[in-house]
């Protein structure tokens, strides 16, 4: 074959050509159903003034990591009205509290409820693909400094907007009389 102009061009547009196929490769894929997974929880003090009474609080900000193929995570405020408040799915997130005591995990049957909702975070664009960090506060009273448990843990799902439920993950042991951030 003659290197000839006209044979250069032809390789040059093959080339082009094959370079254009590899260039846009499919984003993975992953699964409809969500897949959380714990990172981290930070643990700190405050108040709360309800009225004459002053609460001290437990709070907790709960970091997990999401991934849901489809996307499809959070309500919009406009469809939260309405809602039961009895039904299961005012709420996307889901917690479950824990007291550890005397080595023993015990679920803590309380009205107190662990539970919220995650906002429409649904990605815009043509892949729809949701890999996200979610933030959730979680935090409970008490008074006359006396706490509850002395350690406690939460475990924690989480439902999509088609009801697909998530893995259940869960926080180490967080003692209550310390501060900070706990990861696994």
């Amino acid at each position: 074959m003659k290197l000839n102009f006209k044979n250069i061009k032809k390789i040059f547009f093959l080339l082009l050509g094959i370079s254009f196929l590899f260039a846009c490769p499919k984003p993975p894929s992953y699964s409809e159903i969500p897949e959380i997974d714990f990172k981290e929880v930070k643990l700190f003090d405050a108040y709360e003034i309800l009225g004459s009474d002053t609460f001290k609080v437990k709070a907790y900000k709960l970091k997990f990591g999401l991934i849901d193929g489809d996307g499809n995570v959070g309500l919009q405020p406009e469809e939260e009205i309405g809602l039961d408040v009895d039904s299961m799915y005012i709420n996307n997130f889901f917690s479950i509290l824990y007291e550890i005591k005397n080595g023993d995990t015990i679920i803590v049957d309380s009205f107190d409820r662990y539970n919220s909702i995650i906002p429409d975070i649904r990605p815009l664009g043509q892949n729809k693909t949701l890999i996200a960090d979610v933030y959730i506060d979680l935090t409970f009273s008490y008074k006359n400094d006396t706490l509850l448990y002395d350690s406690i843990m939460f475990e924690f799902f989480m439902i999509d907007r088609d009801l697909n439920r998530s893995n259940l993950d869960k926080t180490p042991f967080l003692k209550l009389d310390t501060i900070g951030v706990f990861t696994d």
